[in-house]
């Protein structure tokens, strides 16, 4: 075996010499450098409004220097492999790594990432439910954070109300409130809203995170509709949806 690799070995030796006496010239070979690999790992299958989010980025060669940038969110620290991120609102996050060389940046890797936030409650009521009933004492704007178990009270929040959505030019009445309870204003006109003609939807909510930090969240809208099950005396049924533009 070993007789034969040599013989091998000693024709091809031959061959290329030949190949460079016809030519007059070596041959080059050129070789291109291997793929840099490069892998992101996140704590959880999404990311939490109302935490610090954490994930790790793992490049195979660590000889190569890299950069790591995150969109939607901030990278407020990083130790080697392990990234910590925060979020001001929930949407979509991208995690985009480059490789750094006297050339410029070349992308390695990229990740999207949903970002939730904790449902919203509206005077007892959460986020896409239902009841007969607003509770109108106590905190009446809030996020319950599952995570924490605790509730993230809003601290300032618009309130939107149009009272002929039938008539496109008619613009919507603004009302703001700088804590988690609505004004008396906004209290008649809860009172005062017809199913048909009327349209409230909250925006700009702002809450508090366990950390301290504020968090925007998502705009919603209070759908109410006549029980129509009750045909003895009229009730009403609210609903909190998000709000769709």
């Amino acid at each position: 075996m070993r007789l034969s690799c040599i013989f091998i070995s000693f024709t091809l030796l031959l061959v290329c010499r030949g190949q460079n006496n016809i030519s007059g010239r070596s041959m080059v070979f050129k070789v291109r450098a291997p793929l840099t690999k490069c892998s992101v790992f996140c704590e959880d299958s999404v990311f939490l409004l109302e935490r610090e989010n954490s994930f790790r980025v793992k490049v195979k060669d660590k000889n190569k220097s890299i950069k790591v940038t995150l969109e939607g969110g901030n990278i407020i620290s990083h130790e080697g492999e392990a990234y910590t991120c925060r979020f001001g609102s929930s949407g979509i996050a991208v995690i985009t790594v480059y490789q750094e060389s006297s050339k410029g940046l070349r992308l390695l890797f990229t990740k999207k990432m949903l970002v939730t936030e904790p449902p919203l409650f509206f005077c007892g009521i959460q986020l896409d439910s239902a009841s007969k009933v607003l509770k109108m004492k106590g905190c009446q704007l809030y996020a319950y954070s599952k995570y924490y178990g605790i509730k993230m009270p809003v601290v300032s929040f618009d309130m939107y109300f149009a009272e002929d959505t039938t008539k496109h030019s008619v613009k919507p009445i603004r009302l703001k409130s700088d804590t988690c309870i609505i004004s008396p204003e906004m209290k008649d006109k809860l009172l005062h809203f017809q199913c048909k003609h009327s349209d409230i939807y909250f925006h700009n909510i702002m809450c508090i995170a366990p950390d301290g930090h504020k968090k925007l969240l998502s705009p919603v809208q209070l759908k109410v509709k006549v029980d129509s099950t009750n045909t003895k005396e009229l009730n009403l049924i609210y609903a909190v949806q998000k709000k769709i533009f």
